[in-house]
């Protein structure tokens, strides 16, 4: 997608200094026509302004391929942004469960329970891993909908490569149970398509399968 819009604006602004050096050569560069003979009015020979209107108008003209340039560098450093850091936030939960690999064991075997998720219990328990499975939903839905949004309705703010090895690591993660169940009870603070999201595309296909789904 990056290239094919970086080719697109190329050319654009190829047409464009084209159509500037076309208009000088067409208004500037030509010789006033001689004026018939007879009693025919002379022809008008062009003043200052006519040169301030071809210069004013090849000026608007650069202008706009500079703002396509920097559109399209605008867009590119948007999206090394938003990549770098949907990335390092990943990571640094990786890096928790290196610290405490027993958590990641628990929430292979443990579920959410509704005692656990009840604010209104002073003594209901709370796991650690329950941040930690917070922070997992968490990321997996900014990453979703930053994926879903479009930039000018045409530049995808995500690379695809990198949201397709997102989405496998979403579905290998939803397998752990705790997981799963802190989504499946905490459905109601996170929004209507990242959970629709999450039944129809990713609790469906198993890990690995995600070629089969579409996606």
């Amino acid at each position: 997608m990056e290239r094919k819009l970086a080719i697109l604006l190329l050319l654009a602004v190829a047409v464009t200094l084209g159509l500037a050096v076309g208009m000088v050569y067409a208004q500037v560069g030509a010789a006033p026509p001689v004026a018939p003979a007879g009693n025919a009015q002379p022809v008008k020979i062009r003043d200052w302004y006519d040169y301030a209107d071809v210069i004013l108008r090849v000026g608007t003209l650069i202008i706009l391929s500079g703002g396509l340039v920097g559109t399209f560098a605008v867009l590119t450093s948007l999206r090394a942004g938003v990549y770098s850091q949907i990335y390092g936030r990943f990571q640094n939960v990786l890096l928790k469960l290196v610290e405490h690999p027993h958590l990641f064991e628990r929430m292979k075997r443990e579920e959410y329970t509704a005692a656990e998720d009840d604010p209104t219990n002073p003594h209901g328990p709370t796991h650690p891993q329950r941040f930690l499975a917070n922070c997992m939903v968490n990321l997996y839905e900014e990453a979703f909908l930053i994926y879903e949004s479009r930039v000018l309705m045409v530049l995808d703010t995500v690379p695809d490569d990198y949201w397709q090895s997102m989405l496998g690591s979403m579905r290998a993660t939803f397998q752990l149970k705790y997981v799963r169940t802190h989504w499946e009870r905490r459905q109601a603070v996170f929004s209507p398509k990242f959970n629709r999201f999450i039944r129809e595309e990713v609790l469906t296909v198993a890990p690995g399968k995600g070629e089969e789904s579409g996606n």
